[in-house]
């Protein structure tokens, strides 16, 4: 799954939702899933599985890749060729994270966001 592809995975999910999301939640969880899902690629090689669900006051992104190693913050390359924003970008917007090992091999990264 492209980061791409998650995105329109978010919107899809957010689609589906009763009420609808306000436009700086979906604008949260569209950026949330995006850069996990970029993360998960550059830094583990793939998206093995994404999960969105929604309860009355939360939203949930779970992410799954191959890499054991939890994701870590690095100094923002503020001239834009290396990135190091995402990660950063991710905690500020969470209300909450959690990044675990599958049996197995691999992680999910869960975050949890206001709705």
């Amino acid at each position: 799954m492209s980061a791409a592809e998650a995105r329109v995975a978010a919107s899809e999910f957010a689609d589906t939702l009763h009420p609808p999301l306000a436009v700086r939640t979906l604008q949260n969880l569209t950026l949330v899933v995006s850069e996990l899902a970029a993360n998960a690629l550059r830094h583990a090689g793939a998206v093995r599985e994404l999960r969105l669900s929604a309860a009355a006051n939360t939203l949930r992104v779970a992410i799954d890749d191959p890499s054991d190693t939890p994701p870590q913050g690095r100094a923002p390359d503020w001239n834009g060729a290396r990135g190091g924003f995402g990660w950063m970008m991710i905690q500020r917007l969470a209300d909450s994270l959690a990044v675990t090992r599958r049996p197995g091999g691999g992680k999910t990264v869960l975050v949890t966001l206001a709705r």
